[in-house]
């Protein structure tokens, strides 16, 4: 579904993904954190020449480690519209949930996140 929507909106969605083992990690939850950052991603990358993000997606015994870096364009004095901005709130919650952290940093003019979570039933 999202790999439509960054086609549709003519980003280049890259992805790797490296298993060592299943997680353990609700569906819900894991869908939840990863809609939250491609969505991100795409919304900003698509206001970019480049159109492209990163995701790379660590499944290890004890942790699962997501890292996203895409393009952006900082905006001044922009308000967040109705009906947005609750995706990093969502990642936070789901982070303290798995005893996990997120982090976002921008180093010249790309977006940086990751995202870790225990790799544990909840």
């Amino acid at each position: 579904m999202k790999k439509s929507r960054a086609d549709a909106e003519g980003c280049a969605l890259n992805v790797k993904i490296e298993e060592e083992c299943a997680t353990n990690i609700d569906d819900y939850d894991l869908c939840r954190v990863l809609m939250n950052l491609i969505d991100n991603a795409i919304n900003a990358a698509v206001m970019t020449q480049e159109k492209l993000f990163d995701i790379e997606i660590f499944i290890q015994p004890d942790i699962v480690s997501i890292k996203t870096s895409n393009p952006y364009i900082q905006k001044k004095n922009v308000k967040s519209r109705a009906g947005h901005g609750y995706g990093t709130g969502i990642i936070s919650e789901i982070c303290k949930k798995y005893d996990g952290s997120y982090s976002k940093k921008e180093i010249d003019g790309i977006y940086y996140t990751d995202t870790v979570l225990k790799n544990i039933k909840k």
